[in-house]
C-alpha cells in the first residue's frame, strides 16, 4: 500500500509539472526582438484574437535606450493571436528593428523582417515612413507620441517534435520522482522550507548583483536616504542642505519619514566600506543579509520554517528582498514578531504565562526594542501590530493566558520600552525641527517638488492621480480603473517600474492557484479547525480587510498607487494562522498547490524579471 500510495503521488506530481510545463513554456510564444535606437522610451507589443479588442492586459512592454538592445520575453498561444500591435516609441524618432522572431513549441518561427511578413505590416498611426535596410532589418520613423503598426499573423506551420516532447515527459518525471522521494523526508519537519528559501536567497542575491541601479521602484530616493546614515548618525531636520539629493519629485525624503531601516542600511554600508561597493551594492545586499538570518532561523528552529512558508509563494515577495527599499527590514522584523507570537516557549509566551525566567528584564527590553522598532517602520505594518494586540487579547477571550497582575506589569513594561523607543525618536525629530516641522515639509515640498506635485499648484494642473476625491471623482472609478487588479499584479510578480509585467495568462494561473489555496484554506478550518480555529481565522481575514481599505482609501484621497507591497503586513498574520492550525492545514490539497505556487513564482522570478530587468554592463578592456 505504501508503494502505491508513492507511485500515485508520483504520478499526480507528474501531471502536474507536465502541465505547467505546456501552460508556461510550450502554449507561450517566445519572442526575440533586437532594436537600434538613441531613444529612452518603450517598445509595447500588443496581442489580441480576431473577436478581441485592444487592452493593456494583452501586452509586453520592454525598455529602450538604457543600453540594452536585444530582448527576449514570451506572449499568449499563437493559436489563440490573429494580431499584433507594434507601439515602437512613445515619442518622435527614429527606431530600427533589426529582428523580431517568434517561436513557439511545434511550429515553425515566424520572422517579421522577412519580405514576406513585411507585406502585413499596416501603418495605423503617427508613422511617417518605413524602410527596408539592406541588411534584412527595416527603420521606423515616428512622428507622433503614439506610433502603431499593426501585423497580421499568418496560418502555423507545423514541425515534427516528438523527440523533444518524449525527452521533456522523461525528464519532467525524474524530476516528480525525485520531488516526491524528498518530500517524504522533508516534509514531517517542514525541511522543505529552509530549501526553498536558499533557492529564493540565491535568485536574490543574483537580482542584486546583475540588474542596474534605480530600474526598481523609487530606488535613487531609498540609496540616498540611507547613505546620509553612512556618515551620520541623528536624522537631519527638514531642509537640511545636506540631503538635498534626497527629495523625490513629490518634493519629499525619505529621511523624514521616521523609518529606522535607513540607519541600520547605512551602517551596513558603513562596515563593507572596505570591500569598496557601490553604495546601492551595499544596501542591496543588507535586504539579502535579512533574508540570511531568516533562513538560518528557519534551518536551527522548526516554528520559523512554518512561519516562514508564505515567504515561498509569491516571487514579489523575493523582489523586495534583491533591491534596496525599506520595506524589506520591516518584513523582517514583521516575522520575528509572528514567531515570539505563536512559539510555545518563546520569551513573549513565557513571560505571559509568568514564568520566572533569568534575566527577564533583558528580554522584556528585548521584545519592547522589537515592537519599538516596528512602530517606527511604515504605517501600514501598524496594522500587523493591530493584529499583535488583538491576537493577545484573543488567547485572554480563551483562556490560552491566565490574567494575573504580574503578566499585565510585564505587558506594560514591554510597552514602556517601546514607547520610549517609539517616543524618544518622535521627541527628537519634532525638537530637531522646531516642533514646526509640519510647516518645514510644507515648505520642502514647495521648494523641492516638481510643478506637478507642488501644494501650491491648483488642483486641476495637478498630477492627474493626485487627490481624486477632491477632484469629485467617485471611489467606484478606481475599481474601473483596474485598482483592485493593479494591486494583485503587483503583489504576485511585476517589476521595476511596473514596466516588467508577466503574461496575462501567467496572472490568470496564479489567481486560480490562490483561489484554489484560499478555497481549501477555508474549508480545512470550517472543517477541523474548530471555533478556535474560525475565530482566529475571522481576526486575521478582519485586520487584512482593514489594511486592504486603508491601501484603497489612500490611492482615493492622496496618490493613486496600486502597489502590492502595502500588503506585506498581511504575511505575518497569515504565518500566525498557518502555524496555530497547521494541524489543519497539513494536507496534500494544502501543500500541493503552495509547491504549485512557488514553481510559478520561480518560472516568473528568472523567465521575467530577471530576463526582463536591465543588467549591469560590465567593461571590459
Amino acid at each position: 500500500m505504501g508503494e502505491l500510495r508513492f507511485w500515485s503521488r508520483v504520478g499526480f506530481v507528474a501531471l502536474l509539472l507536465i502541465g505547467l510545463w505546456q501552460f508556461l513554456f510550450a502554449d507561450r510564444a517566445e519572442v526575440l526582438l533586437h532594436v537600434d535606437t538613441n531613444q529612452r522610451s518603450h517598445f509595447k507589443i500588443y496581442y489580441r484574437n480576431a473577436d478581441e479588442g485592444w487592452s493593456e492586459y494583452r501586452v509586453k512592454i520592454v525598455s529602450l535606450g538604457r543600453g540594452k538592445s536585444e530582448f527576449e520575453f514570451r506572449l499568449a498561444d499563437l493559436r489563440h493571436i490573429s494580431e499584433l500591435r507594434l507601439d515602437p516609441l512613445a515619442r518622435k524618432g527614429v527606431i530600427r528593428v533589426i529582428s523580431l522572431v517568434l517561436h513557439q513549441d511545434g511550429f515553425a518561427p515566424l520572422v517579421l523582417t522577412s519580405p514576406e511578413q513585411m507585406k502585413r505590416l499596416v501603418q495605423e498611426r503617427d508613422i511617417g515612413e518605413i524602410t527596408l535596410d539592406g541588411g534584412g532589418g527595416f527603420s521606423i520613423t515616428s512622428t507622433g507620441n503614439d506610433p502603431a503598426l499593426t501585423w497580421t499573423i499568418p496560418q502555423l506551420s507545423p514541425v515534427e517534435n516528438f523527440p523533444w516532447v518524449v525527452a521533456r515527459i522523461a525528464v519532467l518525471l525524474l524530476l516528480s520522482f525525485l520531488l516526491v522521494l524528498f518530500a517524504q523526508k522533508l516534509l514531517p519537519r517542514w525541511l522543505f522550507v529552509p530549501g526553498g528559501l536558499l533557492v529564493v536567497l540565491t535568485l536574490v542575491c543574483v537580482m542584486a548583483g546583475v540588474s542596474r541601479f534605480n530600474v526598481h521602484p523609487d530606488e535613487a530616493v531609498h540609496a540616498a536616504a540611507a547613505k546620509y546614515y553612512t556618515k551620520y548618525t541623528l536624522p537631519p531636520p527638514v531642509g537640511d542642505l545636506r540631503v538635498e539629493d534626497t527629495y523625490s519629485c513629490y518634493g519629499v525624503s525619505r529621511l523624514y519619514n521616521g523609518e529606522i531601516a535607513y540607519l541600520f542600511a547605512g551602517k551596513f554600508a558603513r562596515l563593507l566600506a572596505p570591500l569598496d561597493l557601490p553604495d546601492y551594492m551595499a544596501f542591496r545586499f543588507f535586504n539579502a543579509v535579512l533574508l540570511l538570518i531568516l533562513l538560518s532561523l528557519a534551518v536551527v528552529r522548526q516554528v520559523y520554517r512554518i512561519v516562514l512558508l508564505p515567504l515561498l509563494l509569491s516571487p514579489q515577495i523575493w523582489y523586495i528582498f534583491s533591491y534596496w527599499n525599506s520595506e524589506a527590514f520591516a518584513l523582517f522584523l514583521t516575522m520575528i514578531a509572528a514567531a515570539q507570537l505563536v512559539e510555545e516557549h518563546s520569551a513573549l509566551n513565557r513571560l505571559l504565562a509568568g514564568e520566572k525566567i533569568p534575566f527577564s528584564l533583558l528580554r522584556l527590553f528585548g521584545l519592547g526594542l522589537l515592537l519599538g522598532m516596528l512602530l517606527l517602520c511604515k504605517l501600514n505594518f501598524f496594522v500587523f501590530l493591530l493584529f499583535v494586540g488583538l491576537f493577545i487579547c484573543w488567547r485572554f477571550f480563551l483562556g490560552e493566558i491566565p490574567l494575573r497582575r504580574d503578566m499585565v506589569l510585564r505587558i506594560v513594561t514591554v510597552a514602556v520600552f517601546a514607547l520610549a523607543i517609539f517616543g524618544g525618536a518622535k521627541f527628537f525629530d519634532a525638537w530637531n525641527n522646531d516642533f514646526h516641522k509640519s510647516e518645514k515639509m510644507l515648505a520642502a515640498r514647495e521648494q523641492y517638488a516638481e510643478p506637478a506635485f507642488k501644494p501650491s499648484t491648483p488642483l486641476d494642473k495637478k498630477f492627474c492621480r493626485l487627490q481624486m476625491k477632491d477632484r469629485g471623482v467617485p471611489f467606484s472609478t478606481l475599481i474601473e480603473m483596474c485598482w483592485g487588479e493593479l494591486s494583485f499584479r503587483t503583489s504576485v510578480g511585476e517589476y521595476g517600474f511596473t514596466s516588467v509585467p508577466g503574461s496575462f495568462n501567467y496572472y490568470d494561473l496564479v489567481r486560480a492557484l490562490m483561489l484554489a489555496l484560499g478555497g481549501t484554506i477555508v474549508v480545512s478550518i470550517c472543517l477541523s479547525g474548530g471555533f478556535k480555529g474560525i475565530s482566529l481565522a475571522a481576526l486575521a481575514t478582519t485586520c487584512c480587510i482593514i489594511l486592504i481599505a486603508m491601501a484603497f482609501y489612500r490611492s482615493w484621497t492622496a496618490d493613486f498607487q496600486a502597489q502590492g507591497r502595502y500588503f506585506l503586513p498581511m504575511l505575518g498574520i497569515f504565518s500566525v494562522v498557518l502555524y496555530r492550525l497547521r494541524a489543519s492545514l497539513s494536507n496534500i490539497v494544502t501543500v500541493s498547490l503552495s509547491g504549485l505556487l512557488f514553481i510559478t513564482s520561480l518560472y516568473s522570478f528568472i523567465f521575467v524579471a530577471l530576463a526582463g530587468l536591465d543588467k549591469v554592463v560590465l567593461p571590459f578592456n
